[in-house]
């Protein structure tokens, strides 16, 4: 969340702490507001998206710390029960390595996208 001159203030405000002030407002009175403001939020969209390409190296490193937490432990214990096991078959524990380097991969190489948008008014 950006103000009109780009200040932001996603941490100090969580999304669930304004929710319920927010009002729909009819459809023509948010099409003129949208026409008089359309310069500012232009700006704003090209702040967000700056700050969300200078985010996007943490993000990609805590995304790819989750899916090594959740998937080496599988593969781990996969690999030991294969030690005991004769029915597991090493296509399995292969084809679970090979998931998590394809994953790894995917998220090293993943952009960021702005999919919607809110804006508010107040006065």
């Amino acid at each position: 969340m950006v103000n009109q001159v780009g200040k932001n203030f996603a941490r100090q405000l969580p999304p669930d702490s304004y929710e319920q002030l927010l009002k729909t407002i009819h459809q023509e009175v948010a099409r003129k507001m949208i026409e008089k403001t359309r310069a500012t939020v232009k700006k704003q969209i090209q702040i967000i998206e700056e700050m969300a390409t200078q985010q996007l190296p943490m993000i990609r490193k805590t995304a790819i710390a989750a899916m090594h937490a959740e998937l080496d432990g599988e593969l781990q214990r996969l690999r030991t029960l294969k030690k005991r096991n004769p029915t597991i078959r090493m296509e399995e524990v292969q084809a679970l390595s090979t998931q998590i380097s394809d994953l790894e991969e995917r998220l090293q190489s993943s952009t960021v996208k702005l999919s919607a948008l809110r804006v508010i008014y107040t006065h």
